[in-house]
């Protein structure tokens, strides 16, 4: 594996370039912004924070698109079977974890996602 260093700015647009655009998405911890590098046909939304649930599901309204879960990522990975989504998304939120729960949640993203 090769590590590069790059700021912000660089890193966003390196991820922009990678990401392949899928039907069935994971996101877990969006806050109040799910990702938007593209728009899948099924956005699952993994939220611990009810403020933020309710104004995810108040942005949503009645896009059938998205799927608003207030919970733990442990629990709504373990809900999910394996290979069951095409991409997972854990954006600004690994760095919040300790190291070793860090590791389970790679782990649990790499059981699920079928292809990123």
């Amino acid at each position: 594996m090769t590590i590069r260093w790059m700021d912000r700015k660089q890193a966003l647009s390196a991820a922009a370039r990678e990401i392949i655009p899928t039907e069935v998405v994971l996101d877990i911890g969006c806050g109040i912004r799910p990702q938007s590098y593209f728009r899948p046909r099924t956005h699952i939304c993994v939220e611990p924070y009810f403020p933020y649930v309710e104004r995810l599901r108040k942005d949503a309204g009645f896009n059938s698109n998205y799927i608003v879960f207030n919970c733990s990522w442990i629990l709504a990975m373990n809900l999910l079977p394996q290979k069951s989504v095409d991409t997972v998304f854990i954006l600004d939120v690994i760095e919040h974890l300790p190291k070793h729960e860090g590791f389970d949640l790679i782990k649990e993203a790499e059981r699920l996602a079928r292809k990123q």
